[in-house]
């Protein structure tokens, strides 16, 4: 995927970007003063604009039951069969799609933050998705 982004625009989110420093105080005590070389920086005024970029050329779905939605590093993928067997097999085929995209892009997914919910009428539900 290309953007086409003015020069000068550039150059401001690539020194916004790369003269990041931070110390961390505990009491009295300050660490020395380290780099920080990844992440878009939280509460800055760019940090919408800087995920929507990044976040641009996310996989796009290859069947019709699955849906993702996007908010700044929130994803949500979310799918519906009255079989249970294809509640598993629509999204795992995704998740697999999203992970090589993730690796392709250095993107880690906090697994402590991600969980997989199933909503049910009445029949049962058996399976698990993985995000390798």
């Amino acid at each position: 995927m290309s953007l086409s982004v003015p020069h000068s625009l550039y150059n401001v989110l690539k020194a916004k970007l790369n003269s990041r420093i931070f110390s961390v105080r505990v009491g009295d005590t300050r660490s020395p003063l380290r780099s920080l070389t990844a992440r878009a920086p939280q509460g800055s005024l760019l940090s919408a604009l800087i995920i929507t970029i990044y976040m641009s050329d996310v996989p796009l779905l290859s069947d019709s039951h699955t849906r993702i939605a996007l908010y700044a590093d929130d994803t949500t993928v979310y799918t519906y069969s009255k079989s249970s067997f294809f509640l598993c097999k629509y999204p795992q085929r995704y998740l697999d799609t999203l992970a090589a995209w993730c690796r392709e892009w250095k993107v880690i997914i906090n697994e402590m933050k991600s969980s997989h919910i199933n909503f049910k009428k009445t029949y049962p539900f058996v399976g698990a998705l993985y995000l390798h």
